[in-house]
């Protein structure tokens, strides 16, 4: 297949900025089991996984090593592309998939971490470089499989990507990711927009404290101040200074009363805010699955819902205790919504595990 040229680099400062971003969320172990997050909800874990792989107890990329696999592990040497903390390839490890690993990720500090981690379990056959997947060059025909979980949507050039993919898989080799493939910048068309505020006032009050306000140390990790200058800034220029000094007002009264914030609608993310916080966040998610198959030929995709949840869950999740009956039927309720309205093709699939393969020939 055509290799297409390298395009739409990020700029230096961006890519500072991102690896600087993660690098915070990392030492403040911003998100994981916060209640801020749709996934931070096992009923939600449970549905992802068996969207995956038709068993709510099974990983996506157990899944997809049995599958498409098979007896074939372990494999030679894989690559794990934005390992983050080194999960995914830990696990992997632990299954026998491979018998040498390369992980890269932008984040210093979360390497640090996984080659701590990778230690203390003796896991000496992963090797862990810091790198950015705009510029990473792999090298050719080196692998027999290339994961990615959560990463490919933080690139801004995925024609370089993806031909350094094709270039450094043997003939035969995979691609296996999951992916966040909705619109970029999480700028929702109308109808998903709609469909979210719809059922988010379907919800009881006591479902739509908003968890951000009651604890601003989860909402985000600390900015420097030139990152909150620079975000001023962008405020002033793009408009929207107004809403949010409405919006932190409000906040405050509700505060001082001693009255709960509720999260009254979702809203699209500004995009020249989101650039300042993280400039690699959903950057051209929605060309993923367009561009691709020019690399590799896609084996099979996997959708996995999410265009209702993902923003609906945002803020309120932790809200919602599975373990009573109440709570678990609102969710439930959700999940039908989500299935029906996309099946009814008002919302398209913003999820999906993705398996590619280069040609053996």
């Amino acid at each position: 297949m055509a290799q297409q040229p390298m395009a739409k680099q990020p700029n230096h400062r961006q890519l500072e900025r991102a690896a600087a971003h993660w690098d915070r969320a990392t030492l403040q172990n911003w998100k994981g089991g916060t209640g801020l997050y749709w996934t931070d909800l096992e009923p939600v874990r449970r549905r992802l996984r068996f969207k995956a792989s038709g068993d709510p107890n099974m990983e996506w990329y157990e899944c997809v090593v049995r599958r498409f696999l098979g007896s074939s592990i372990p494999l030679e040497r894989i690559a794990s592309l934005g390992c983050g903390e080194g999960i995914l390839e830990r696990r992997l490890n632990e299954m026998g998939v491979f018998k040498h690993c390369d992980a890269f990720d932008i984040s210093p500090v979360a390497l640090e971490r996984a080659r701590a981690e990778a230690k203390a379990r003796g896991m000496s056959n992963i090797a862990y470089r810091t790198a950015d997947l705009n510029t990473l060059t792999l090298p050719c025909c080196s692998y027999q499989a290339v994961f990615a979980e959560s990463s490919i949507h933080h690139v801004q050039n995925l024609e370089w990507l993806f031909g350094q993919i094709q270039r450094a898989l043997v003939p035969g080799g995979w691609l296996f990711a999951n992916e966040y493939v909705g619109p970029s910048r999480f700028q929702f068309p109308d109808a998903q927009l709609r469909a979210m505020n719809a059922a988010l006032q379907l919800l009881p009050d006591r479902y739509k404290v908003s968890l951000r306000a009651a604890n601003p140390n989860l909402a985000q990790p600390r900015e420097t101040a030139g990152t909150f200058l620079l975000r001023l800034w962008m405020r002033l220029r793009h408009g929207g200074l107004v809403g949010a000094v409405r919006r932190r007002f409000s906040r405050l009264f509700c505060a001082a009363a001693g009255r709960r914030i509720l999260k009254s609608e979702v809203r699209r993310p500004d995009p020249f805010q989101l650039q300042i916080s993280d400039p690699s966040e959903a950057v051209r998610s929605q060309e993923i699955l367009e561009l691709l198959p020019n690399y590799l030929r896609i084996v099979e995709v996997r959708p996995l819902g999410g265009a209702l949840l993902h923003f609906l869950l945002d803020d309120i999740a932790g809200n919602f205790n599975p373990e009573r009956r109440e709570d678990s039927r609102l969710l439930e309720m959700l999940f039908e919504v989500e299935d029906a309205l996309t099946e009814a093709g008002i919302l398209k699939n913003n999820f999906a595990v993705i398996v590619a393969r280069k040609d053996p020939g």
